[in-house]
Formats: structure tokens, C-alpha cells, sequence
């Protein structure tokens, strides 16, 4: 980096934000921790933090998201092209100036406290699953009483005949099927079309429920995030 300091700045979403040390264990925190400097940039501290958490797994990007990172990585961008005096980039010319669409997030990117419903959609960007449910909390409500509901359909409710033991039925197909795992591992159980067939069909079984599971959340989490997530929805809640 030192060689290259003119024509180069290095960037990410924790830069130049407050650190705080963890300590070390049966000690207390003192004199370990070191805050930087608040807006370097222009952007709320608070806001750089959320957006350093911003995770995807089977999630889209809302506008909210996509339009706060691209944001932010111009501001920082321009911050640090000019502090680090960079020379030589890629444009022959200076670039004008453009409107891009994300400037619409400016004033809650920027702004001195953070807004609230601005803070839920941030702060859920960094779960994994269900994100609408933390974002809205009336929906969340619904969903643990749909939750409640549900574990309480399910539970068990018929008499078993006293001649049928319930551990035996529950248990014995499984200890088959381990067992015959061990024969085919072990070398006892030759036979290629068995063999094949006890490996691919859990392999298929697992494959088909994440399917199933994954095409479910987005055609209905996924695009309840978008709509909470929009800048339309955003801007109603100003």
C-alpha cells in the first residue's frame, strides 16, 4: 500500500468507525477502546454501523439497502480519493457530475439521529431469516401467534391402541436404516443398485425440502421485505 499511496485508497464499511476492544476475560475494560471521528464522511455513525452488518442469504436487496451502500461507498469513495490526493485514476478527464437515483436516501443517510423506521430496516439487514417480521412489528405479532397456533395443531393428540408400542414404531425404521448404512459401509451389503440408492435418496429427500422451503420464502418473505424495504414505503413513514 505504500508503494502504491497515489493510486490507491483502501475502503470498507468499518472504516474510520468507533472501535471498542473486547477484553480480555476476568478483566475490566480500561483504557481500551478508541473513538474516531463522528460524520468523517457525511454519513451518521450509526448508520456506517448498520450498513457494516448488512448480510444477504436468501434475501433480495431492497432499494432502502442498495441505495444506502451505493451511497455510501460514493461518499466514502470521494472522502478518500481526496484525503489520500490520489492521482492518475482510470478517467482521462474529470467526471461530471451525475443525479444518481440513490441521492434519494441522502437526507436519511445523513442525518444527525437517525430515523426510526430507517434504524428497523437497517438493523434487520443484518438477520438471516424472516426479515419482514422484525421490520414491521405487527406482522411479527401475527407470526407468533400463527407459530403458537401451529406447534399447538401438531402436538400429538390420538389415542394409541394399548397393543402397539409407540417408541417401537417411532424407532424401528430408522435403526433399520442406520443398520443398513453399516452393511453397505462396512462391505456386507454388495449390491450396487442398494447401495447407490441409500446414498442418493436422503441426498434427494434433503435436496427437495430446501427446494421447496427456499421457493416458498422468496415468493412470500422475499417480497414482503421489497415492499418494506422500498423508498416509496420509506418515504410514507418520514
Amino acid at each position: 500500500m505504500k508503494k502504491y499511496h497515489r493510486t490507491t485508497a483502501l475502503l470498507h464499511l468499518k472504516k474510520r468507525l468507533s472501535i471498542d476492544s473486547i477484553p480480555i476475560k476476568n478483566q475490566e475494560r480500561q483504557g481500551c477502546s478508541f473513538k474516531g471521528p463522528y460524520h468523517t464522511y457525511g454519513v451518521n455513525e450509526e448508520v456506517q454501523n448498520l450498513l457494516s452488518k448488512v448480510r444477504t442469504d436468501l434475501d433480495s436487496f431492497s432499494e432502502v439497502e442498495a441505495y444506502s451502500l451505493m451511497l455510501d461507498g460514493y461518499k466514502m469513495s470521494e472522502y478518500e480519493f481526496k484525503r489520500s490526493q490520489i492521482k492518475d485514476l482510470a478517467a482521462k478527464s474529470p467526471i461530471k457530475p451525475k443525479n444518481y437515483r440513490f441521492f434519494e436516501i441522502d437526507s436519511w443517510l445523513t442525518a444527525e439521529e437517525i430515523h426510526p423506521y430507517y434504524k428497523r430496516l437497517l438493523t434487520a439487514s443484518s438477520k438471516t431469516l424472516f426479515k419482514p417480521f422484525r421490520i414491521n412489528r405487527g406482522l411479527g405479532n401475527i407470526g407468533i401467534l400463527v407459530a403458537v397456533f401451529i406447534g399447538i395443531m401438531l402436538m400429538p393428540n390420538i389415542e394409541i391402541p394399548s397393543n402397539i408400542s409407540l417408541p417401537t414404531v417411532l424407532f424401528i425404521l430408522p435403526i433399520l436404516y442406520v443398520l443398513l448404512l453399516k452393511a453397505i459401509y462396512t462391505g456386507r451389503l454388495r449390491n450396487p443398485a442398494i447401495k447407490i440408492l441409500f446414498k442418493i435418496v436422503p441426498a434427494v429427500l434433503i435436496a427437495l425440502t430446501g427446494f421447496i422451503f427456499v421457493n416458498m420464502y422468496l415468493l412470500v418473505f422475499d417480497k414482503l421485505f421489497l415492499y418494506f424495504g422500498s423508498m416509496q414505503k420509506l418515504k410514507r413513514k418520514a
